[in-house]
């Protein structure tokens, strides 16, 4: 699971939002019944104490306190989570019997000041105790205190078993949203997976290619809009570049032949000072390097355009690559570099064997002129799952990981302190990218500054 994904990260803010919500619901609900029961208990103690005052201290002044204390002592006897206490003129003439859920003697629970009336708590006592006082005056005159209480303990124990109940369902209840939502969302987000898929398969062949548009009136339809106008301005940006280049490079060649021609009918004037003649053949050179620019110039403007119509066939990569290194032995002898093919195994790849041929001879070409005397390049075919992979290693001087990306631009040298005659004209990487673009092809590097660099060219093996 991609914790950075879109999808974790929106399942991730939702559960977060719901969390926080179920976290105030359930401090709410558990408040709520609180509440609820403190507010039904004292209604019951007011309930009581109210029919003691009409039902029975009401006849106290007829029927007697005898009367009275047996007939509250049959409705209101206690021992089990409440009781009852009477006084008369600050004497007490009934008392209910000791609670029992739990234990509690009434003796202990502290009689309320003299006139008071209203609700007392006592947490302080065994499950706490809730207790109302009324201060009763009888149609006869006579003044009662009416006491009412009952223990808590029941109560608390509900809120306890309330609070468990919702400690223990709001992580379930998460976990099911959490899965359900990470499961559900995909929906949503196939399109954006679609456009995304999509999206990494164009330029790769060419970018004539746009992206769906789904009729959906939303986000997503804008966005492939947006992006398909994208692809538009950078198709018209590239093929601009591509004719400037293969413009630039087509009408650059008559004047340089040209040139060519009438230095080299200078150069065979008789009477010519060494000077002159010096100056002529350094002319000469410049006009080949000139040359050869705008021959590579033009080989990869035609074959980023498409435009060259290579002759594609299914050949033996082993084969080629062990050939062409056979043919570049002697300018490795020259250099003093030691040429080996470790492995070269037969695959068929389906490709234009002058082209891929060039690709081998730019890649050894370069990793015996940026190694060291003595040097050694190894080069190896071998299949990796169904693409066929071409590697080329050396242990010459390597390149800075700051120059890696940019090895494959045009004219870029990661050496700067390379001279023109030594370090090349800084393009022939640019002809290789560009040949394995034209063939589907993969190239990657891998390079650590002074202990060499590997090149890993990879084809799609004909099926």
């Amino acid at each position: 699971m991609n914790i950075r994904s879109l999808r974790f990260r929106i399942t991730a803010w939702s559960i977060s939002f719901l969390a926080l919500a179920l976290g105030v619901f359930s401090i709410a609900v558990y408040l709520g019944v609180q509440q609820f029961l403190t507010l039904s208990m004292q209604r019951n103690l007011r309930n009581m104490s109210s029919n003691v005052e009409t039902v029975f201290l009401s006849e106290y002044g007829k029927r007697g306190e005898k009367w009275a204390v047996g007939e509250i002592n049959e409705a209101f006897s206690g021992g089990d989570d409440r009781y009852v206490r009477i006084l008369h003129n600050g004497r007490e003439i009934f008392r209910s019997d000791d609670m029992h859920n739990p234990p509690v003697i009434i003796d202990t629970i502290p009689l309320p000041n003299s006139g008071f009336t209203g609700i007392t708590r006592m947490p302080q006592i065994s499950g706490g105790i809730l207790q109302f006082t009324d201060q009763y005056e009888a149609p006869d005159g006579r003044h009662f205190t009416v006491i009412t209480g009952a223990s808590q303990a029941t109560m608390q124990r509900v809120l306890r078993s309330l609070a468990w109940v919702l400690v223990a369902i709001c992580p379930i209840v998460l976990l099911f949203a959490a899965v359900a939502e990470f499961l559900l969302i995909r929906g949503p987000l196939r399109p954006v997976l679609m456009l995304t898929q999509r999206t990494e398969h164009i330029g790769r062949d060419h970018l004539g290619e746009r992206l769906p548009v789904p009729e959906t009136g939303d986000e997503l339809q804008r966005l492939a809009i947006a992006l398909n106008r994208m692809i538009e301005r950078l198709e018209d940006a590239l093929a601009h570049n591509h004719r400037f280049s293969a413009d630039a490079s087509h009408e650059l060649r008559t004047p340089l032949t040209i040139i060519r021609g009438e230095l080299e009918q200078a150069i065979q004037e008789p009477g010519l000072s060494s000077t002159v003649v010096d100056a002529i053949g350094s002319a000469l050179e410049e006009i080949d390097r000139m040359s050869q620019i705008v021959q590579s110039l033009m080989a990869t403007a035609y074959l980023d355009s498409g435009g060259e119509q290579m002759e594609r066939k299914p050949i033996d990569i082993g084969h080629l690559t062990g050939s062409t290194i056979e043919q570049m032995r002697l300018l490795a002898e020259e250099r003093n570099i030691t040429l080996i093919t470790e492995q070269l195994e037969p695959l068929i790849v389906e490709a234009d064997p002058t082209r891929l041929k060039q690709v081998i001879v730019n890649l050894v070409d370069n990793a015996m002129k940026y190694n060291q005397p003595g040097g050694m390049v190894t080069v190896s075919t071998c299949a990796q799952g169904n693409n066929a992979l071409l590697r080329i290693a050396d242990n010459g001087i390597g390149i800075p990981a700051a120059s890696i990306p940019c090895i494959f631009d045009r004219f870029y040298r990661a050496d700067k302190a390379r001279t023109r005659a030594t370090g090349g004209i800084g393009i022939g990487l640019a002809i290789v990218k560009a040949i394995c673009n034209a063939h589907q092809a993969e190239i990657r590097v891998h390079s650590i500054e002074g202990q060499g660099s590997v090149f890993e060219v990879s084809l799609p093996l004909c099926e």
